[in-house]
């Protein structure tokens, strides 16, 4: 891989996926940081397909959802557990979902194009990654949360109404279903960053096709 450029910012280099947090919240203006990092990406026809529902870690979409999602895992996938938990230094009985990060937030698509609308909201991820290492924050994204999906969705849906009344543009979302895409874990790490696990990478995918 090239060196870093000085202007480059290491928070892109820095990100991990981070498994044990701390209990206490950061600041909601930490939190909202990140949600406008998020308005800055880019979109098709920058129709938006973004909405973000932050919760705490005892909401019910999270306590519910932690609970259905695992058993569903063990059931379909044969997910082994103790071996995930014994990877992140996890006791067993804690939550191998959510990693009872204090900041649950669900990125949920909704209108734009159906063809494109995961690869918008995965640019907004992104950006949502980077500017929480930035601010000094850990994350997780976490996929396996959506084996719960009927419980958050269910949990969520009394709010829609007070979203779709502050969009901005809500032609683009009336009468559009919402489709969980991903949880991300925010909070902040409970354990030193040189303990980090750094996952290998193969950095031979990209083939110039010019000298």
């Amino acid at each position: 891989m090239t060196e870093t450029h000085p202007r480059f910012s290491l928070d892109f280099f820095r990100r991990r996926s981070v498994r044990v947090f701390r209990p206490d919240a950061p600041p909601k203006e930490d939190i909202q940081a990140i949600i406008d990092a998020a308005y800055l990406a880019p979109s098709g026809h920058n129709k938006q397909p973004w909405r973000f529902y932050v919760c705490k870690y005892d909401h019910p979409a999270v306590q519910r959802s932690k609970v259905t999602a695992k058993a569903f895992a063990q059931e379909k996938y044969n997910t082994d557990f103790q071996k995930i938990a014994d990877s992140v230094g996890l006791e067993l009985n804690e939550d191998p979902i959510y990693y009872q990060a204090p900041i649950i937030i669900y990125v949920v698509a909704c209108g734009g194009f159906p063809n494109i609308q995961q690869l918008d909201c995965g640019l907004a991820i992104q950006n949502m990654l980077l500017a929480a290492e930035h601010r000094g924050l850990a994350t997780a994204p976490v996929f396996m949360a959506c084996y719960g999906k009927e419980e958050i969705m269910a949990e969520l849906a009394p709010h829609r109404a007070t979203l779709d009344a502050q969009d901005a543009a809500p032609e683009r979302i009336v009468d559009k279903p919402e489709e969980l895409l991903l949880a991300i874990c925010v909070g902040y790490r409970d354990a030193p960053r040189d303990s980090d696990r750094v996952m290998p990478r193969n950095t031979n995918k990209a083939l110039f096709l010019y000298e």
